[in-house]
């Protein structure tokens, strides 16, 4: 099984990413001297996809910080406190908070803000007044020396770059607390981050929230990531849309090429952009994966490329520490808690040859490949006893490094991979779930019945929404009877608050009253769907162990036939929920006419509105490895998105 990505997919990666660069330090040059930073969890990610920390510290930056961090004091001669946020108004209340925690804004701004509040809610004074008198006994005086140092350290300037520029509400939030005389506002243009070679991500956290609320945020950073992608790499000379945003998008990016009169090259970077929107397949974010990627990302959640282990797991249970003898035992072993980190983080991409060889496997063949390279690694140990002239030697030493950085990623695989194995085949719990998902797909079973068993065992509402939309979108619906009763259920199991989650989940299409009979039998027969006999390492529904994502079957049909996929998959329409208008394929003339240096394998990017999955991009590696072929595929997405998320985003917007 040949895993190497082509030369084609490695130049596209590479100039991405010196694009992507350019925006992070143009922003950090504008502001001269030192910097601390403060960034949301994702952003700060971002950045390291792109920067080394070399390279910030070349830019003058001193610390950086994520939202989560108390800051502690901060390096002397800092000028500038540059925050980077998203533009909504959750972030800027956080920035308040975080600044006035701080005391890195005027005290008449904290004033000005009490004042308006106090005014809001007359009845609250005498209570405030006596919670700051008890505050003022409580606090320690600071020395003399503490404060002369506090009058002679000039405060820094407060940079505050909202990505992708400052919204209305977020405007009248920071006005509201007193903040925007306090603070400089930027903008930061949005632009696709390489969480991997084949992979590209806007990364709009939170993104099910804009949608909700009818917000065209997602839409208009994809049309402009686009166009600078085509800077970057040429005009793409074919465009297929699966979808209405993605109509919009493919409208608006050709529209805009033109105006801005975008080069056409001979040999462009992408040959061919598929538009697909979530909504067109929402039923794959919600199915349980089965390869190891998407178990990871299941269990653990991997976020622009790393994810976070217990480090637990990653120690192997027979390693002991040896200790000096001491009659504080217990206070030693107290400390020593206290010293290891909770979690492990751990990078997931290309750059780790052994997650490169078992990502996209399904967890049953993740075993063997694993003894597979434990084979080839003992092997490897084994050339040193070949070594008999200084030349073999320095060879071996040569080699020695990579074994042994092999092997300890090795290790790390095995313990996920046991603790994996744990939570699923060893599970009942969860063998049965997956028996009733695979009967609702395969054979139209309904999760009537498994519904009502999770209901009595479970203490989460997340995987009862998950399986009951579910339920939904296979059967065109919810019969109305059972549905009222299983609501009602919900509601009263775990709280009103959660009318508003079913609302949210309802005006996303995610639930309703069944309507009409379901068109999924139609959909799984003439797509392919679903497959019993599986092949384990050959074809994409080894992801879902027989599963073929709907989303990549459809770009599967679509790219092996060109004008007739295009046909075939808008007869299917219908029984998609959409309009026919919305399935197309266009070609950018001036491209076209230039396009002369085709390789052997074109790159096709497939980009997602909406959110994607893991598995999706280990289906799509897979249909690119495939013999028959005429295309290397990469990813592009708004973000990327599993399951817990998406309920997640869907119950706490109330």
């Amino acid at each position: 099984m040949n895993l190497e990505l082509n030369a084609e997919i490695v130049d596209v990666h590479s100039d991405v990413r010196m694009h992507s660069r350019s925006p992070f330090i143009k922003l950090l040059n504008r502001l001269d001297g030192k910097k601390v930073l403060v960034l949301s969890p994702i952003i700060l990610q971002s950045i390291n996809l792109v920067l080394s920390l070399q390279e910030l510290q070349g830019q003058e930056v001193e610390k950086f910080y994520t939202f989560n961090d108390s800051l502690p004091k901060l390096p002397k001669g800092t000028k500038h406190l540059l925050y980077m946020i998203r533009s909504n108004t959750t972030a800027a209340r956080w920035l308040k908070r975080h600044l006035k925690a701080h005391k890195w804004i005027t005290r008449d701004a904290l004033s000005q803000t009490r004042q308006g509040r106090i005014k809001n809610n007359p009845k609250q004074v005498q209570s405030k007044k006596a919670k700051k008198k008890h505050q003022t006994q409580k606090k320690k005086k600071k020395t003399e020396e503490e404060e002369e140092e506090e009058e002679t350290e000039p405060r820094p300037k407060i940079t505050v770059v909202f990505i992708p520029h400052i919204t209305l509400d977020c405007e009248k939030e920071l006005e509201a607390q007193g903040l925007l005389d306090e603070i400089n506002v930027l903008p930061f243009p949005s632009f696709m981050y390489p969480i991997d070679k084949d992979l590209y991500s806007l990364g709009i956290d939170e993104e099910f929230r804009y949608w909700i609320l009818e917000d065209i945020t997602p839409i208009t950073e994809t049309i402009r990531s686009l166009i600078e992608l085509q800077r970057v790499l040429g005009l793409i000379p074919n465009i297929v849309h699966v979808g209405a945003s993605s109509y919009q998008v493919k409208k608006k990016i050709c529209q805009l090429a033109r105006q801005k009169e975008i080069m056409a090259i001979a040999d462009p970077g992408i040959d061919t952009l598929v538009l697909i929107d979530r909504s067109v397949d929402f039923i794959t974010p919600l199915l349980t994966p089965l390869n190891y990627e998407g178990l990871i990302d299941e269990f653990y959640s991997i976020s622009q490329s790393f994810v976070k282990i217990p480090s637990k797991i990653l120690t192997p249970k027979n390693k002991k520490v040896i200790q000096p003898p001491n009659n504080n035992n217990s206070n030693n072993e107290q400390k020593q808690k206290k010293q290891q980190p909770k979690y492990s983080s751990v990078c997931l991409n290309s750059s780790d040859p052994v997650f490169q060889t078992i990502r996209d496997l399904n967890m049953q063949d993740v075993s063997t490949y694993l003894k597979q390279i434990i084979s080839e690694l003992s092997k490897g140990y084994e050339e040193r006893h070949k070594a008999d002239n200084i030349q073999k030697l320095k060879q071996f030493v040569k080699q020695l490094s990579v074994l042994q950085q092999n092997k300890q990623k090795i290790s790390v695989h095995l313990s996920i991979t046991e603790k994996i194995v744990q939570k699923t085949i060893k599970s009942p719990k969860f063998v049965e779930d997956m028996q009733a998902v695979f009967s609702l797909i395969a054979d139209d079973v309904p999760l009537n019945d498994h519904l009502e068993i999770m209901i009595s065992r479970e203490n989460s509402i997340k995987p009862l929404l998950r399986f009951f939309c579910l339920q939904s979108l296979i059967g065109n619906g919810i019969k109305s009877k059972f549905y009222d009763a299983f609501r009602e259920k919900l509601v009263r199991n775990f709280g009103y608050e959660h009318l508003f989650t079913l609302m949210n989940l309802e005006r996303m299409g995610l639930l309703k009253k069944h309507s009409n009979k379901s068109k999924w039998p139609q959909l799984r027969e003439k797509l392919r769907i679903f497959n019993e006999n599986f092949s384990n390492s050959n074809d994409i529904t080894q992801v879902f162990s027989g599963y073929a994502p709907l989303a990549i079957r459809i770009i599967q049909t679509i790219m092996s036939n060109a004008e007739d996929g295009v046909k075939e998959i808008q007869a299917l329409s219908q029984h998609l929920g959409i309009s026919k208008n919305e399935i197309g394929r266009d070609e950018q003339m001036e491209a076209v006419a230039k396009y002369k240096k085709k390789p052997k394998k074109p790159i096709c990017m497939v980009f997602f509105i909406g959110g994607a999955t893991y598995p999706e991009m280990s289906a799509l590696r897979i249909l690119g490895r495939m013999p028959n072929s005429k295309y290397s595929y990469i990813m592009g997405t708004t973000s990327m998105i599993n399951a817990k998320k998406m309920m997640q985003y869907y119950q706490s917007w109330i």
